[in-house]
């Protein structure tokens, strides 16, 4: 018998989004066009598609030639509180890319950053190899308040030079595990967008941020998980654009409720595990019986599927998640 070459997936396209993107992109263009600023709060499940729908905002916001900032917090431990976050951890991501930009364009550090940047060495100490950069002024002798506020000014004149009054369009992702300093941040950043061109575009898993429901400019949008008539879509796109079958259609639906990862998860974990293949004719083939929907095999939740992918990994693979897990979205190469 002939060899079929292994079956592969194709990344799932942007569905059932379009109503919630064009609100974005409408506040987006009229932040351009009429130089005033507007915020909005993106909540929803984890993985219904908050962050998926930020990115497809700033493909548009490039598109049109206007700059983003994306910020993100790095996630808590099961039993940690915000108070335990890195300081300004949401705004790290976009210091980051702020330094990239410097760095690559050759211009002078003020061009760029605020020009008592270095009371934030302690806090980026990734900035400390900028050119330019002078040993911080003392915090000593202020109060907690004073310090704070000194390090918020630094951090919102540095976002205001890389917009040099130009539209700009700034996503911060996962603020529900944002740290004390990064939301006091973040309101200061609001209340400036107000007379700026800038898109305020923030993220989270949970219900709207307690500092967050008295502020009437701040508008709200709540993805729900996705209706059955959206899925076939996904599922087809994943499979190259060929039929999808029923079964595998009925199947990922009961299992996944709409979540839009989950579907995807859900397919790749039907093919990594046998269920799922491809003919010899070009065709796609389901079949899972009431024994392996028993099984242990047969995942049922999002945390059976990342169990499973995680047990097929190697122990080489495995030695470096574990790493990962530990180092977190980014760190130094010395560490």
């Amino acid at each position: 018998p002939s060899l079929l070459p292994p079956a592969y997936l194709y990344r799932a396209g942007f569905v059932g989004r379009d109503q919630d993107l064009s609100r974005l992109v409408e506040r987006l263009e009229m932040t351009s066009s009429q130089g005033t600023g507007h915020s909005v709060l993106i909540t929803g499940e984890s993985g219904v598609g908050k962050s998926r729908l930020a990115s497809q905002l700033m493909r548009a916001a490039r598109k049109a030639r206007i700059s983003c900032l994306l910020g993100r917090s790095v996630p808590l431990q099961p039993g940690d509180s915000t108070e335990s976050a890195s300081v300004l951890g949401v705004f790290e991501p976009i210091f980051r890319n702020i330094a990239d930009r410097m760095c690559l364009s050759g211009a002078p550090l003020n061009d760029f950053f605020d020009p008592n940047i270095a009371v934030l060495l302690q806090i980026f100490p990734f900035l400390s190899r900028l050119e330019g950069v002078t040993i911080a002024p003392t915090l000593q002798g202020l109060s907690q308040g004073e310090a704070e506020q000194r390090i918020l000014t630094s951090v919102l004149s540095t976002i205001e030079r890389v917009s040099k009054e130009h539209p700009l369009t700034i996503v911060l992702d996962d603020i529900q595990w944002a740290d004390p300093l990064s939301i006091k941040c973040i309101q200061q950043l609001l209340n400036r967008a107000k007379s700026r061109p800038w898109l305020i575009v923030l993220i989270s898993n949970a219900e709207v941020p307690a500092y967050l429901s008295t502020r009437e400019e701040v508008e709200h949008i709540h993805l729900q998980t996705l209706s059955s008539q959206h899925h076939e879509p996904i599922i087809q796109e994943m499979l190259g654009g060929i039929r999808c079958p029923q079964a595998l259609l009925t199947y990922v639906g009961n299992q996944t409720q709409g979540n839009p990862l989950f579907i995807r998860m859900c397919v790749q974990a039907a093919l990594d595990d046998g269920y799922l293949r491809l003919t010899q004719k070009g065709e796609w083939f389901f079949e899972l019986t009431m024994d392996d929907l028993l099984s242990a095999s047969a995942p049922r939740t999002l945390r059976d599927l990342l169990d499973n992918r995680v047990a097929s990994l190697k122990q080489i693979e495995l030695q470096l998640c574990r790493a990962l897990a530990v180092l977190g979205r980014a760190t130094e190469l010395s560490r």
